[in-house]
């Protein structure tokens, strides 16, 4: 009897220790979850969008809300037939094939629309909104990134309406008045990276802000490569502007009525100008600089008073039509581990082994050497960030660095996690075989 619950025990803690193992050693390191699609009435559109295939075509039947995030693969068509589609919170339609919107499109807060591509290299997504007396409302999000397409107006002039909280971002294309004219786009805030052409006879308003290109990594790269054809219309009574960051093919030609502007500029480039309608009123708000790696700038007036965002100074200005910017060379820490064995070499100079600290330039180049210490004839290897450097050649800054020797260098090996996981499966194996020796002694003294 002893014997067959001896046995029992065993076995289940030989069981525990596989599970243990499987958990700590898998190399399945995703977190995998499924979602369980939740019919809407007879019709559930996720099911039916994640069956498709190339050479599909979905036509809604009906009004009908997504459940869940879904997508139309390349190759596939949702068509709303005139129906209602709604788009929920933290629900996304990811568009990489082809989706006509010629119903009542909703999509809430935290809601999105998508328009990609699964491959870099070929064309992406399209939307088109063609809703005639419907409406297209975005309070979420639209965005169409590289590849993407999105088309107002195919078939019947269209009008497309992302305000509130809703946010437009257009990495792709966006053609307003694509087929049909005197189609309609009204947006508070919306951020032009790639392409954006208005037809004649359509309208593009902004009620708050359009920024057109992406702030700026270093001062060399000022080029901004945004095209913008058409006009832009500026909606007065809600103070809107334009911000156009780099030197742009962007112009006052490019809104639909006269313009005034201010420009900021550093180093004798164009960092951005931004522009509001000459009948309307708009404050200068600080390009931002953040992204900058290699300087950092203050805005100053002529007088060398620097400039904020509560300086309520109006665009375009007489007084503030060109603002400059005063240029510091941003600096980053260059970190050197201590290790008593060397002595740490900076372009000649040595600073020593107990983990120094000390500034570096952006763009300066520095030589990094080493020598024994006192008493000491190797030199250990030398790491710059976890890899292996080269003792007396140099480098130049871009960011904050950390040199290492292999000395002091981490171990790289499984994460603590998997570390401690693996001691509780030796513990478990120790315990399992004072066990085992346990058992056999007590069936000794039971023979």
């Amino acid at each position: 009897m002893f014997r067959k619950k001896g046995m029992l025990v065993l076995v289940a803690l030989i069981a525990l220790v596989g599970v243990l193992a499987v958990v700590s050693f898998s190399d399945d390191s995703s977190n995998g979850s499924s979602a369980l699609t939740m019919s809407n009435g007879p019709f559930d559109l996720a099911t039916a969008l994640d069956n498709a295939v190339s050479g599909d075509t979905i036509t809604l039947s009906e009004d009908t809300t997504l459940s869940t995030d879904s997508t139309v693969s390349p190759g596939v068509t949702l068509d709303d037939g005139g129906f209602s589609l709604h788009i929920p919170a933290y629900v996304t339609l990811n568009v990489e094939g082809t989706f006509v919107s010629s119903g009542n499109l909703t999509v809430d807060f935290r809601g999105s629309i998508v328009i990609s591509s699964s491959d870099p290299n070929m064309p992406g997504g399209v939307m088109y909104v063609d809703n005639g007396d419907n409406t297209t409302e975005i309070t979420g999000s639209l965005e169409v990134y590289p590849n993407g397409t999105l088309n107002i107006g195919l078939n019947v002039s269209s009008t497309f309406e992302c305000m509130g909280s809703g946010r437009l971002l257009v990495e792709g294309t966006m053609v307003v008045g694509y087929k049909a004219l005197n189609s309609t786009v009204n947006v508070r805030s919306g951020t032009i990276t790639g392409e954006l052409q208005i037809s004649d006879g359509s309208v593009f308003r902004i009620y708050n802000i359009l920024t057109i290109g992406s702030p700026p990594t270093l001062m060399s790269e000022l080029e901004n490569k945004t095209v913008i054809s058409g006009k832009v219309t500026l909606y007065t009574s809600s103070s809107p502007y334009i911000l156009v960051y780099g030197q742009s093919g962007f112009s006052a030609a490019n809104i639909k009525y006269p313009s005034v502007n201010t420009k900021f500029v550093a180093i004798s480039s164009t960092y951005a100008t931004e522009y509001k309608d000459m009948t309307g009123k708009g404050t200068i708000a600080l390009p931002s600089t953040s992204s900058l790696r290699d300087y950092t700038i203050e805005w100053k007036d002529s007088s060398g008073k620097v400039i904020t965002d509560d300086s309520n100074i109006q665009i375009g200005s007489a007084d503030y039509v060109v603002i400059e910017g005063s240029v510091t060379k941003k600096t980053y820490t260059m970190s050197f581990a201590a290790d008593k064995s060397i002595r740490w070499i900076v372009n000649g100079i040595s600073i020593g082994s107990s983990g120094e600290v000390t500034d570096g330039a952006y763009g300066a180049a520095y030589n990094i050497n080493i020598k024994p210490a006192p008493g000491y004839s190797d030199t250990p290897t030398i790491f710059m960030n976890g890899v292996p450097f080269a003792a007396g050649t140099s480098f130049t800054v871009t960011g904050d660095v950390s040199f290492t020797t292999s000395n002091n260098y981490p171990v790289q090996s499984e994460n603590k996690v998997q570390i401690l996981l693996a001691l509780l499966c030796i513990v478990a194996i120790i315990f399992i075989l004072v066990l085992v020796a346990l058992v056999m002694k007590n069936r000794k003294k039971t023979e």
